[in-house]
C-alpha cells in the first residue's frame, strides 16, 4: 500500500480520507464538523464500521487528533504507526497568482497561504490550521498543498483581469483568479476519459455545482474563462 492522507479543512469543519494510490481505494472516510463549540461531533466510515460522537473539539488541531487517533488504534486498516502514512495532502481555496502547480509545505508556502488570506478568509486561515496541526502531530511526514486556483493559471490577462483602473491590480491583487479548480480539474479529465477523446482540439463547459458554484470554459485542456473571480 501507498497511503496518503487528505484533508480538508474548513472554518468551522475537518473533513479527511485515507486512501490507498497503488489502488485508489479510499479506506477511510471522516468529517469532524461545529469546531470550537460545546456540540462538536464527528464520524468516520471505514467499509462497513461507523464510528460517531458527540465530543467538544476546541480546534483543527483537535480534529486531527480525532482522525489520527482513529488511523492507529481502531481502523480496520490496521496502522502500525504514523509512519506508515506516506504522505498528507491539503486542499487550500486561495493561491494567488504564485502556484501553479501543487507545492511541498515550507515555511514560505505557509507565508503565503497566510499572506492570500485577505482574498479568502473564511478559508484560507483553516486551510493553514490544518496543514499546522499536521506538521505538529505527523512530523517529518511530507506535507503537499494542492490550491483551487491553480487549475485557472492559464486564463490569459483579458481573461482575469477586470475592466477596473490597473493600479487596483498593483496594489490590492484584484483580479479573476477562479475558484473549485480541483473540482473543475477532474470533472474536465474525467469527461475526456468517458468519452475517449484527447484535450486537444476539444472545448467544454465545466460546472461546479454546490453551497459555492461556478463554471468554467475549457479548451485544448486549459482553462480560458471563469465565472467567479474570489
Amino acid at each position: 500500500m501507498q497511503l496518503v492522507l487528505v484533508v480538508n479543512s474548513g472554518s468551522s469543519s475537518m473533513k479527511f480520507q485515507l486512501i490507498d494510490l497503488l489502488t485508489e481505494q479510499k479506506l477511510v472516510r471522516g468529517l469532524v464538523e461545529k469546531i470550537g463549540t460545546p456540540n462538536s461531533r464527528y464520524r468516520i466510515i471505514s467499509g462497513n464500521e461507523i464510528e460517531q460522537k458527540e465530543i467538544e473539539v476546541k480546534d483543527h488541531r483537535g480534529a486531527v487528533e480525532i482522525a489520527l487517533d482513529y488511523l492507529t488504534h481502531r481502523s480496520p486498516v490496521h496502522l502500525k504507526s504514523l509512519q506508515d502514512i506516506d504522505g498528507v495532502g491539503h486542499r487550500v481555496v486561495q493561491g494567488g497568482s504564485t502556484f501553479d502547480k501543487a507545492a511541498f509545505v515550507t515555511p514560505e508556502v505557509k507565508e503565503k497561504i497566510k499572506e492570500y488570506g485577505v482574498m479568502a478568509p473564511l478559508h484560507n486561515y483553516a486551510n493553514l490550521a490544518g496543514v499546522e496541526a499536521c506538521e505538529a502531530l505527523m512530523p517529518g511526514i511530507p506535507q503537499v498543498v494542492v490550491f483551487d486556483t491553480t487549475f485557472h493559471q492559464t486564463m490569459a490577462p483579458e481573461a482575469y483581469f477586470y475592466g477596473i483602473p490597473y493600479k487596483y491590480y498593483e496594489k490590492y491583487q484584484v483580479r479573476r483568479y477562479g475558484a473549485h479548480g480541483t473540482s473543475h480539474k477532474y470533472a474536465s479529465e474525467k469527461a475526456l476519459e468517458l468519452l475517449n477523446m484527447p484535450k486537444e482540439g476539444t472545448k467544454m463547459i465545466v460546472c461546479h455545482l454546490g453551497s459555492g458554484s461556478s463554471i468554467t470554459a475549457i479548451k485544448d485542456g486549459k482553462v480560458v474563462d471563469t465565472s467567479m473571480g474570489f
